[in-house]
């Protein structure tokens, strides 16, 4: 067996996770939704046309409808890619960040975040109702293997800075957190309130 050195050893037992440049961001679908994912190409293909995405270079449209509880439909930008997700069969908005920014963990989690219920958003709108997102669950994920490996230290950084986050969009504070493990070993957390919330009204309270 290969033998660590100690700078290893001591970045594996403390993760810089705050300072973690790549992250995700699941918004779910709720159920009983009528629009398929490939209703969603016609209207990424608008949104690169129009460039509707605030801040973000958007530029193509893949299609992996065929893969199983895979990515969907992917709209491609420089900054992050938005996909269809369909991980462990659960329908959502995907936010995939790319590229670093500035500031701390949080304030780019919250940047993120804001995106990607604006997205969500404007899926509903352009989607015609056909498809609804639901604001009571907002999954948090860290997609940097070398700033947070995983393991239960990394998924108690990742709560921390989140719990942080929950309280902002649901000042009732009855919120649970859910840790996982998802994807290729992507150290996540799932802030769900108990009551339901709209996306707007979550866009309200990140203002």
């Amino acid at each position: 067996m290969p033998h660590k050195n100690d700078g290893e050893e001591t970045r594996l037992k403390n993760p810089d996770t705050m300072n973690a440049s790549r992250f995700c961001i699941k918004i779910f679908a709720a159920d009983g939704h009528s629009a398929g994912i490939l209703d969603c190409v016609p209207v990424f293909h608008r949104w690169i046309q129009k460039q509707c995405i605030e801040n973000h270079l958007l530029i193509d449209v893949a299609d992996y409808s065929h893969v199983w509880q895979g990515p969907g439909i992917v709209l491609v930008s420089h900054q992050a890619n938005f996909s269809t997700d369909q991980e462990e069969g659960r329908l959502g908005l995907l936010y995939q960040q790319k590229q670093p920014a500035e500031g701390d963990l949080g304030a780019r989690v919250q940047l993120a975040l804001k995106t990607s219920l604006n997205a969500a958003r404007l899926l509903e709108e352009d989607l015609g109702g056909r498809i609804k997102f639901r604001g009571d669950q907002v999954q948090i994920s860290l997609n940097d293997r070398q700033g947070a490996p995983g393991g239960e230290e990394t998924l108690s950084a990742i709560e921390s800075f989140v719990s942080d986050l929950a309280a902002k969009l649901f000042p009732g504070g009855n919120v649970s957190f859910q840790r996982a493990e998802v994807g290729k070993n992507r150290p996540s957390v799932t802030i769900r309130a108990a009551e339901p919330v709209e996306i707007k009204t979550l866009l309200e309270r990140l203002v």
